[in-house]
């Protein structure tokens, strides 16, 4: 595969950023469930927040730099406000494995209905067998961590890891034919570039609805 160009994205084109958090892409349609997104429409939401210690001076940056209002609010344990076969590429990176079971399966699903024909849907994770590689018996707790990443009952806990075989097979399992494995910057989905992240410890993989991509 090509790597891409980062050319931005046609204003024809409906492209998906699923969990961008403080990350959102031009010419992109940018979702999150981020509290900071409803706090954006507050009048002095942000910094009466701050003074209170409720969110952090980077957090108050983003919100003066006006990151938040570009990002929409989109619960992925939801039915996805996009008509069927409308859009043509859908991004998520890092947000899967804070996923349980039956969240994880529905947001596959509804990436599969929504993406077009020709669609292309990418997911970004982190690596499971990386993850079990580089176990040192001595030091438990990093891999625990790196896990869960947390101790704390938190929405930001790891519920599950996946390798590139059982990653593979829940996309084929839940509305997706074909899946390709990638390398960081090379695939076919738009503006990687821009979106693609993490890659000294992720998967990244393309899947389809049509088989044979």
């Amino acid at each position: 595969m090509e790597p891409q160009t980062g050319l931005s994205p046609s204003s024809s084109k409906i492209h998906l950023h699923l969990g961008c958090y403080n990350r959102p892409t031009v010419g992109w349609h940018n979702t999150d469930i981020s509290m900071q997104i409803r706090l954006s429409k507050v009048p002095f939401g942000p910094r009466s927040a701050h003074k209170l210690g409720l969110i952090s001076d980077s957090q108050l940056a983003d919100h003066d730099a006006g990151i938040w209002k570009s990002v929409k609010h989109l619960d992925v344990s939801k039915r996805f406000p996009f008509a069927d076969q409308s859009v043509d590429a859908v991004f998520s990176s890092h947000v899967f494995e804070h996923l349980v079971d039956p969240v994880a399966r529905n947001m596959l699903r509804e990436c599969a209905r929504i993406l077009k024909p020709t669609g292309v849907f990418r997911i970004v994770i982190p690596d499971l067998d990386q993850v079990i590689a580089e176990y040192d018996s001595s030091q438990p707790d990093v891999t625990m961590k790196r896990i869960f990443e947390t101790q704390q009952r938190s929405k930001d806990r790891h519920w599950w890891m996946y390798n590139t075989n059982s990653l593979e097979q829940m996309l084929l399992s839940n509305g997706f034919q074909h899946t390709v494995r990638c390398s960081y910057l090379y695939g076919t989905c738009p503006d990687l570039n821009l979106v693609d992240n993490r890659p000294e410890e992720s998967i990244f993989m393309e899947a389809f609805v049509q088989s044979g991509r």
